[in-house]
Order: structure tokens, then sequence, then C-alpha cells
């Protein structure tokens, strides 16, 4: 019997989801205060009344100089490594007699004055001239010289909101960005659609209906643009909350209505973003029963070299994946907590690849005022909010977004994209893979060091803009619901809903 799953977002073994938002307010100048609103039976779930915080409280800037084409290189400062131990009043000699100017020169690993043993033996700090690589190149006792280079303390994005975004900093996404946002790679969101509110998306191409059958992909409810936004929200325009791959480009693609959709819409949606150019597919929806028309589909994915990640199911379930997540050829993605405990509603099983963060409205174990669920911008109660919530729907689009960033950094086909993120999660519960955990948390910056590591020939894909290779498109109209729900009938695959 297949089994429907009409409101699988709202769904964790029968508890209804909340969701929050913090008043628009604030984009006037001033920091939301008052109560948040809600809106009963919008999109794919329930929404509740929840009170943000009176005030937030923005953390200052780390790191002033954010410019990726910066040179970090501290000029006349270099590093001299010798071939045996220097004292320093035979270092003054020698550079007395090479020209260089020792001004408080520092000797490496020194404790007490001594140099320690290890990989700093031997290395001094010198001042010099730009030429001075050049001039001690073959000079008898000299190792090697390398000019002296400024480090600073990772930046976090300047949004006002990231602060209560723990998914993001729990990750370390914001490390990850010196080496790729994702710029370039196309990720495909099948869901009930996507808009573009005030804080925006990275870049939003042109789409398509397939529940209305035309090209007008705007979100039907919230779902959607609140999982868009986890993966490409515009990010460091001081306003709102951030992203996993802020470069990556979105491509809409409604197959959901209100009440949830079939596996026709699916499969039309998955072909038709496969041939669009989408270089990942997001799927934060699912059924109880497989089908193979969606199989079919999957398998064209695959074939064209697009990955493609959905996620595991809200049931609360120790052993049942839900279809597509179960297909082997996708990454099937279960939610964990702030703490890292995995979320009661999510499903595991032998299908599930990792986890990522999705957390949990019914807790605020990190005393921000919010509940500690997943943080985006969502068209709800008929005004564009920032909103929080929870589900395997919102923790798929972070590897979503890892995947953009790995594709960001390095020519990889779904089969390297998965084998990386998979083998750099973080291991948790019972040693190795399991039925709960899968390979692991998330680790975006572990999985990058795997495809991007020094002498790999890839590239940062900073390079200071923000739609390389990837036209811009409309597809960002605003149209709310009315809130009717819309009948749609079943297919061999049985009903789809957009929780995940």
């Amino acid at each position: 019997m297949n089994r429907r799953i009409t409101v699988p977002l709202v769904l964790m073994t029968g508890t209804v989801l909340l969701t929050a938002g913090l008043e628009a307010g604030r984009r006037a100048g001033a920091h939301p205060t008052g109560a948040a609103t809600g809106a009963p039976e919008i999109g794919c779930g329930t929404a509740g009344l929840m009170d943000p915080p009176a005030a937030l409280v923005v953390a200052p800037p780390v790191g002033a100089d954010t410019d990726p084409g910066r040179s970090d290189v501290i000029a006349g400062h270099w590093v001299v490594r010798f071939d045996r131990a220097m004292a320093v009043d035979e270092l003054a000699g020698w550079a007395l007699d090479q020209g260089v100017a020792v001004q408080v020169p520092r000797l490496l690993g020194r404790d007490a004055g001594a140099a320690l043993p290890g990989p700093l033996h031997n290395t001094w700090t010198l001042q010099g001239e730009v030429d001075l690589p050049e001039r001690l190149a073959g000079v008898a006792g000299v190792s090697w010289v390398e000019p002296l280079i400024a480090m600073r303390a990772a930046t976090a994005p300047n949004d006002p909101y990231y602060g209560f975004q723990w998914n993001l900093s729990s990750l370390g996404v914001p490390d990850t960005w010196d080496t790729s946002r994702g710029r370039g790679v196309v990720i495909a969101v099948l869901d009930t659609g996507v808009s573009a509110g005030p804080d925006g998306l990275a870049l939003l191409l042109d789409g398509y209906d397939f529940v209305d059958g035309d090209p007008d992909p705007s979100d039907s409810g919230w779902h959607g643009t609140h999982v868009a936004g986890v993966i490409a929200q515009v990010t460091d325009n001081g306003e709102g909350v951030a992203s996993v791959a802020p470069g990556a480009a979105i491509l809409p693609v409604r197959v959901l209505a209100e009440s949830g959709g079939t596996s026709v819409e699916l499969a039309e949606g998955i072909t038709w973003a496969v041939d669009q150019g989408a270089d990942v597919l997001n799927l934060s929806l699912g059924s109880a029963s497989e089908s193979q028309l969606v199989s079919d589909a999957l398998a064209y994915a695959e074939a064209q070299e697009v990955v493609v990640v959905a996620a595991s199911g809200n049931d609360g379930q120790s052993d049942f994946v839900q279809f597509p997540a179960s297909v082997g050829t996708v990454l099937g993605v279960g939610a964990t907590l702030l703490d890292g405990a995995i979320a009661a509603y999510s499903n595991g099983g032998p299908e599930l690849d990792l986890v990522a963060p999705a957390g949990t409205i019914g807790a605020d174990t990190d005393g921000d005022g919010l509940p500690d669920a997943v943080l985006q911008e969502a068209w709800i109660d008929g005004q564009w909010q920032y909103v929080v919530a929870e589900g395997t729907s919102l923790a798929t689009p972070h590897v979503a977004g890892a995947a953009a960033l790995l594709l960001g950094a390095a020519d990889l086909s779904p089969a390297q994209v998965r084998d990386a993120l998979t083998a750099s999660a973080i291991d948790l519960g019972d040693a190795g893979p399991d039925h709960t955990f899968g390979a692991g948390l998330l680790d975006p910056m572990a999985a990058l060091s795997l495809v991007a590591s020094p002498g790999s020939g890839t590239a940062s894909d900073d390079d200071g803009s923000d739609d390389d290779g990837v036209s811009a498109g409309g597809g960002a109209g605003i149209r709310p619901t009315s809130g009717d729900s819309v009948s749609l009938g079943t297919d061999e695959g049985g009903t789809l809903g957009c929780g995940g």
C-alpha cells in the first residue's frame, strides 16, 4: 500500500512544526523587536506564533580587509631557513656580508633563546629589499627564503542575523569562502517554488512550474524559498542572514503544491533541470513509495554528471530512508541538533549517507532567544520575514550547498563529490558508517581540503564576481497563496511531500 505523505514538513512523530519570523521593520535600519507573526496552514506546514529576542546584538566585524584580491605579503620582511644552526652574532655577520638589514631578528621555535627541534629549526625572520630571494639564491647555507605573510582571523559575514545561524557557524562555513563560494555552479531547487525577498538570493535564474504548467516558479508557500536561502542567500550584504554557497545560482523548479506533488511532476522537474544545465539537484521532499519513473530520471541525472541530494525523511524511523534519498546515487541526508545529536524526527537506515544541522524548534539550548532551528528568509503571513524551521528538508540544502563549494573549486564527477563529502564527514555515534548518522556530520572545509588541496591544480573561485559562467534570469516574482489546497492524484510513486 502506498503511504501518503501530504504534509511531511510538519511531522516529527506527530509534532507540529512551528515557524518564527523576525519582523521586517529592521529593513528601515532598526533591530527587530516585538512579537513575530506566523501563518497557519500556509505552504507545506502549520506555523505558530513565537517571540524573537527583544533586540539583536551584532558582533563587530573581525578582520577589516576583506578584499579577495588583496596581497597578504608584508613588504620588506622575509623568513629565511638556514641549513645549520646560527647564533645571533654569527647571523649579524652573515647579514652584513650579504647586505641584509637585520633589525631585531627573530629565531623561530625559540624557547628562552634556544632553538627548539622540529619544523621551525634554523629559521629566522629578516628584513631586506624586494630582490632578497634572488640575491640569496644559491648562497651557501641558505635553504630557502619566502616573504612574511599576514594572517587574519576568518571574517564572519556582516549579515546581522548570522549570529543566530548556529547551523552555519557549527559547520565552519565562512572558513570555506576563501577557497570557494560556489560561483558558476547551478543548484536546482525542486520544491514549492522559489521567490526572492528583500535579502535576496545570490542569483535566481529563470525556472519552471510543473504543477501549474507555466514559466512562473514563484513560491506558493515558504518552503522552497527557505531551502534555497540555506544554499545561496545573499551574504555579506549587511542585511538579514547568510548561506552556505553565496556565489551559487539557484534554478527554481516548482514540483510541489501546498498539499504535495506526484512522481510525474518530480520526474519532469528532474529531467528539465538537468537539461537546463543544473550541476546539483536539491530534493527536500520524498515519499514512502518508490517510483520507477523518478528512478529513471535520477539515472539520467547521474549520466549527465549531476549531483543529487535528498532528505531522509521526518518520520523518526531508525530503519527507513524515504525515496528518493534511498537511491544509491543520491546523497541521503539526515538531521542533527545543535549539540550534534540526531534529531528525533530524522529517519535513518542503511541508505543514509550523512547528516547536517537542522535543529529543533522545541529548544533554545544556546540561549539566544530563538529556537535551535534553521533561520532563513521566507514569505510568511503575507510578508517577508526571517523564519526558523526544522526538518531533514533543512539539513539537505546544507549538503547541496557544500556540493556547490566543491564544484566551484574542482571539476568533479557526482561520485567524487559524494566520496569527498562522506569521506570527510565527522564520525558520530558508532565508529564508522552507521544507520543513525551515515558517514557522519557534514564538514565542508574538510571536504574542500580533499579536492582543492595545494598542488591539486584547483584554484579559488573567489575572484570578486558573483556570476561567473552563469547568466542572470528572472523568476523572482512573489506569489502569496490564498491558502487553498490543490488536490493532486496519486501516481505509482505515491504522493510526494515537501518536508522530506
